[in-house]
């Protein structure tokens, strides 16, 4: 399994102690749809015990861009993303990562 394609349970649980509402903490980028959900499942049941669990939103391709795009707006701190989908919603700005912390 390659290197950051899953999540480490207690490190993440850790995180999302500190995570603010609205703002995109994680920025997971999944090479497949079926990947991304996969992704999104794991992250929500390790988010089941904060006020985060419903603020983990996988965005990919082949679905309704309108949907997903009024997912986004009510805010998102765990966003999972095929990389087609992701680009089309920084290029439309519909979603930003400017904000996004990058660990040093």
């Amino acid at each position: 399994m390659p290197r950051g394609a899953f999540f480490a349970p207690r490190t993440l649980s850790l995180y999302l102690t500190h995570l603010h509402p609205h703002l995109f903490q994680v920025v997971v980028i999944a090479p497949t749809r079926e990947l991304a959900v996969q992704i999104k499942d794991q992250a929500r049941k390790f988010a089941s015990n904060s006020s985060l669990s419903r603020t983990c939103v996988v965005l990919y391709g082949g679905t309704s861009v309108h949907h997903q795009k009024q997912t986004c707006q009510k805010g998102v701190n765990i966003l999972i993303a095929t990389p087609g989908r992701l680009n089309q919603f920084i290029e439309e700005g519909i979603i930003s990562l400017k904000k996004v912390p990058i660990p040093e």
